[in-house]
C-alpha cells in the first residue's frame, strides 16, 4: 500500500515523516497516542488513524513505514511506503505557515524513487506486477481550501479550483505512468465542520456527524471549540473520547476513524464510487 497525503484536516494517512522536518506540524508528544499504547508516534490522534485500521482490516501485520524513516528500505519497500506530510497540499505553496513539509510534487517524486528501488531489487517484470497490484491512497486538498487566503497567486475561487484539479490530474497521471492502477482518491473533507473552522468562522448551520460531540475538539487548549491552538502537552483531554469526532482542531479520534474506515472498506455508492476499497482490492 502506497500512501500519498497532505493535510492537517482528517488524519487518514500521515504519521512519521514530519519528525524529520523543521515544522510545528508534529505529533510526537503526548497526549497524541494516548490510546495507542500511550505512545506518541506522529499520528495526530488519540489512537489509530484511518489507514491503520484499513491495513488491519486487510490483514497486514505491520503498518507502512514513513518514507523518511530508516525502516523504509530493503524488503520493507515491497509492503508499501507512507509519503504523507502534515500541512502540505495540492499546491506546493500550501502549508508554508507550519514550516517545512514534503510538498505534493516531491511526494510523487519520492514514489518514483521507491518504484526504481523496487525494480532494482526484484527486477522490472516482478516490480511492475507488484506496483500494478498495489493499492494507492491519495488524500489531499483540505489544506488548500482552508488556507487559500495565503496562496500567493491571486485567483478567483473558480480559477483556484481549476488550478487544483489540474495539478491533481497531472499527479495522478504521473502515478499511472509509474504503473499505479488501483488508486483511491478521497474527496475533500467537510472542512466547515472542523473545530478550527468553527472557532474562526462560528456560523451554526447544517449537520456534521452523528456523534454526541461533532464539532468540538477532545484535546483542547484555546477556543470555544478547542479549534484555535493545536493539541499539546498542556491541553485538556476529554475522558469520553469515543463520543467525539475530532481529537484536535483538525483531526479525527480513533472512534471516528473506525466509522470512516467502515464506509471506505464496505460503503455503498453514497460513500465510495465506482466501488469501495474492499472491491478495489479484490478487483
Amino acid at each position: 500500500m502506497f500512501l500519498l497525503f497532505s493535510l492537517l484536516a482528517i488524519p487518514w494517512l500521515m504519521w512519521g515523516n514530519n519528525h524529520h522536518l523543521r515544522t510545528v506540524a508534529r505529533a510526537n508528544f503526548l497526549p497524541h497516542g494516548l490510546d495507542f499504547g500511550n505512545n506518541p508516534t506522529g499520528r495526530f490522534s488519540n489512537g489509530r488513524i484511518v489507514v491503520d485500521i484499513i491495513q488491519q482490516e486487510m490483514g497486514l501485520k505491520n503498518f507502512t513505514p514513513p518514507y523518511l524513516a530508516a525502516t523504509a528500505a530493503g524488503d520493507n519497500l515491497l509492503q508499501g511506503v507512507n509519503y504523507a506530510s502534515s500541512g502540505s497540499g495540492i499546491s506546493n505553496f500550501t502549508g508554508f505557515l507550519f514550516g517545512d513539509r514534503i510538498n505534493f510534487d516531491t511526494q510523487i517524486s519520492n514514489h518514483g524513487k521507491t518504484a526504481q528501488a523496487i525494480m532494482s531489487r526484484i527486477g522490472i517484470p516482478a516490480a511492475q506486477k507488484l506496483l500494478r497490484k498495489a493499492i494507492y491512497v491519495v488524500v489531499i486538498g483540505s489544506n488548500d481550501i482552508m488556507f487559500k487566503e495565503f496562496e500567493p497567486m491571486a485567483m478567483s475561487e473558480e480559477d483556484y479550483m481549476d488550478f487544483l484539479i489540474s495539478r491533481l490530474k497531472s499527479a495522478l497521471t504521473t502515478l499511472y505512468n509509474l504503473d499505479a492502477r488501483k488508486i483511491m482518491v478521497s474527496n475533500v473533507a467537510l472542512v466547515g465542520c472542523i473545530p478550527f473552522e468553527k472557532d474562526i468562522h462560528p456560523v451554526e448551520k447544517g449537520s456534521c456527524a452523528r456523534f454526541k460531540v461533532a464539532t468540538s475538539a477532545c484535546c483542547t487548549f484555546a477556543g470555544s471549540r478547542g479549534g484555535l491552538v493545536p493539541c499539546n502537552p498542556l491541553s485538556k483531554v476529554c475522558p469520553n473520547r469515543s463520543k467525539y469526532v475530532f481529537w484536535d482542531p483538525f483531526h479525527l479520534t480513533d472512534a471516528a476513524c473506525v466509522v470512516a474506515t467502515r464506509h471506505v472498506m464496505d460503503g455503498d455508492l453514497t460513500y465510495m464510487s465506482p466501488m469501495n476499497l474492499r472491491q478495489l482490492v479484490q478487483s
